[in-house]
């Protein structure tokens, strides 16, 4: 199906409105991923330890949320467009198609940008030796991280708007904060409320280094983990389809 005239508008009013500001944060989290690496490093090294840096992901995740909370309130504060949508299904259904499209543009060129400036910092040394934990070559773990942070980035800002939809705006800041604050301490050895018998049980958890018996199980325990996930997107998507409390005044 063709996209309406007046859905191509605010699609671009979407863009547009963010651009200069969706700039500024490539370039900030570009800085992050410049100076928090080492130049003794290799390349594919510092991109690993980037992905377990607490105040990094903290700001990344919080720029996807913000992203799609824009988003969000550009479509439900548009009353013609909403009634054209004509029931809640195919205005969330919309709504998270554009989460989803402006948050993989927005993961493809930050990670140009940070993958440029921590190349930059480590030299252009890319060389490949063995990953400490397992028998693997650090390239392979580095991609196998890569990709766990992208469906995390996907997925959590759809999860928060999905609270927002069922619940109170205090009850998902509340989420939120938590989330947050469990990332920053995730990576501490004193904090056990990530993990259960040395496994991580939080997505604060699984955005850091933890050693399996192997990197097979590691594989396995995370996807594990990704399904549950979107399990309770969906199941959260589905209720917000029906119950729309976070609306309510």
């Amino acid at each position: 199906m063709k996209k309406s005239k007046s859905e191509k508008i605010y699609l671009a009013k979407i863009f547009n409105s963010k651009i200069i500001l969706l700039t500024i944060f490539v370039v900030v989290l570009s800085l992050i991923a410049f100076f928090s690496s080492n130049e003794d490093n290799s390349f594919w090294i510092n991109l690993n330890s980037l992905f377990v840096y607490p105040w990094f992901n903290i700001i990344y995740f919080s720029i996807l949320i913000i992203n799609a909370y824009i988003i969000n309130n550009i479509y439900e504060n548009n009353y013609e467009y909403v009634i054209r949508c004509k029931n809640k299904l195919n205005l969330n259904k919309k709504i998270v198609l554009n989460i989803l499209k402006f948050n993989m543009y927005f993961i493809l060129v930050s990670f140009i940008f940070i993958m440029f400036f921590i190349l930059l910092q480590s030299h252009f040394n890319i060389s490949i030796e063995r990953y400490y934990y397992y028998n693997v070559y650090i390239n392979i773990y580095a991609l196998f991280m890569l990709f766990k942070f992208i469906i995390f980035s996907l997925l959590i800002p759809i999860l928060v708007i999905s609270i927002k939809k069922i619940f109170s705006e205090k009850i998902t800041t509340l989420f939120i904060l938590l989330m947050l604050i469990d990332i920053l301490f995730s990576k501490s050895k004193e904090y056990v409320i990530a993990s259960i018998l040395k496994m991580p049980i939080t997505i604060g958890g699984f955005l850091n280094f933890n050693q399996y018996s192997s990197f097979f199980f590691e594989i396995v325990n995370t996807f594990f983990f990704i399904l549950i996930l979107i399990a309770l997107v969906v199941v959260l998507f589905i209720l917000s389809t029906k119950y729309n409390k976070g609306d309510e005044k």
